[in-house]
Order: C-alpha cells, then structure tokens, then sequence
C-alpha cells in the first residue's frame, strides 16, 4: 500500500496551528523538522529560517507528547553544516528524549557529495535518514522548464510527471520529498496521490511544506506558504483514502519501522 507523509520545514508556529486544529482532531500523523536555536531564540537573525513567529519550546513539548507527531532535526542554524545538523540532533536527543532521529535538509541544499565523508558522523549520532527535496537526477532541466509552465496552467498530471522521481521506494538514506508551494493547487496535490495509490503497490510519498496560512496572514503570499482552507481540505481527502484503504498515512520515521524509543 502506499504510505503518505506530511512533513513541515523550520518550526513555524502556523504548522503547531494546523496540528492543533487540522492534524490532530484527525488524527493525521505528521513530521515536524524543527530548527532548534530558532525556537529557542538563540540564533543569529541572518541563522534563522526566515522572519515568521517560531513555535514555542512549550508547543514543540506537547507535539512531541502526542502519538501522531514526530520531531526531527532542522539543524540549529538553519544550514546544512555537519556541525549545525548534529548539534540540532543533540539538542532534540537531550530535551525530547529520542534515541533514533531524522533530519529534513535546510533549503534541501545539503551536498549529496558530502554524504559520503559525513556519514559515519550522522550513524554515530543515531540520524537514521536525511530528507531533501525532489529528486532531480534525471531530466533535470527539462522538469524545471515544465514546471514553469504547469505553474499557469497547474495540470495533475504535469505535477506527477515532475516529481515521480521523487517517490520513496526503499529505505534509502536519502529520502527525497514533493515540495507544495504557494503555485500548487490542491487538485495537483491530490491528483498526484490519486495516481500514486492506483498505480503502485508499494511506496512512500513524503510531501513537504513550511507555512500553511490563512488568507489575508502576514506572509500568506510567500512562495513557501499554502492556503489553509486546502490543508484542510487535503487532509479531508487523505482521511476518506485511509478510511478505504488505498493509503497509509505515516511519520516519516515510520519508513524504518524500528522498535527503539522515539522512533
């Protein structure tokens, strides 16, 4: 069956909103990558994810008390420096009590390149998995140019051919994610999933997104933004999915399916 993840970038206080009052009265599991020194408001302006109001410690607190949420690393600046990811991995294994934890990409611009010399760091420190954006090694420039077009006409279909290379078939490492940006509509998202569950068995679309907002916010027409009201809605329909069986809806952890504390 197909396995759907909503993942949320930075630790905006919106996306504790939308668990709040979406996610949660759904009982929608999510995963939420938290960039420490942000909530903590120990962090350089120019370090920080962008100017939007952070989640508190005491909101991150409960997410991490309830079943559905996962907390995984951001970094603690918001870069993809070994030293930033792993002390952001620190600090969550110490005040969160996990012992195996995931780490989202800051920008998604971690250097593949690097993986190779820093990979004995990240399973030294119990990091299970690093999620990045789309998986762009085949047809880059040419998926580029066609999304620019599907950002007028925003076709389902065009949606899915751009970021099918994205989907998860493996417990790989490096997990690749769908971004959903203000240009997306919710029917692209949903036809997107709707193809997924009935053209592959087995597989794990991670959906990412950072602020989910409602008309007229402060920043509701930033390019990482997304309406509200289609959040909701899309966790309608995933909800009617579930309940009939075409999908799964996990945490991205939930990918590994290991039995340790926190995972």
């Amino acid at each position: 069956m197909v396995n759907i993840v909503l993942s949320f970038d930075d630790g905006r206080h919106d996306n504790y909103e939308a668990y709040k009052n979406i996610l949660n009265p759904l009982n929608i599991p999510a995963t939420f990558n938290i960039t420490a020194g942000y909530v903590l408001n120990d962090i350089e302006k120019n370090d920080m994810p962008g100017p939007h109001k952070p989640m508190s410690i005491e909101e991150v607190a409960e997410m991490n008390e309830s079943s559905i949420c996962e907390i995984a690393g951001h970094g603690y600046t918001h870069d993809n420096t070994i030293k930033s990811l792993i002390k952001g991995v620190e600090w969550q294994r110490e005040n969160l009590g996990y012992d195996f934890v995931g780490i989202a990409s800051p920008h998604s611009e971690y250097d593949l390149k690097k993986l190779e010399e820093d990979i004995k760091v990240f399973r030294d420190n119990n990091v299970v998995y690093l999620r990045v954006s789309n998986d762009y090694s085949k047809l880059k420039f040419f998926k580029k140019a066609i999304r620019k077009i599907n950002r007028n006409i925003h076709s389902g279909y065009l949606y899915y051919f751009i970021n099918k290379d994205s989907i998860c078939y493996n417990k790989n490492f490096i997990l690749y994610s769908v971004p959903v940006l203000k240009n997306n509509k919710l029917h692209e998202v949903e036809k997107f999933i709707d193809i997924v569950s009935r053209t592959k068995k087995e597989a794990t679309v991670i959906f990412m997104f950072h602020s989910i907002l409602k008309e007229g916010s402060m920043y509701y027409e930033d390019l990482f933004s997304w309406d509200y009201k289609d959040f909701y809605d899309l966790c309608v329909f995933l909800n009617e999915m579930r309940k009939d069986k075409k999908i799964n809806i996990i945490k991205t952890i939930d990918i590994f399916n290991q039995n340790n504390k926190k995972i």
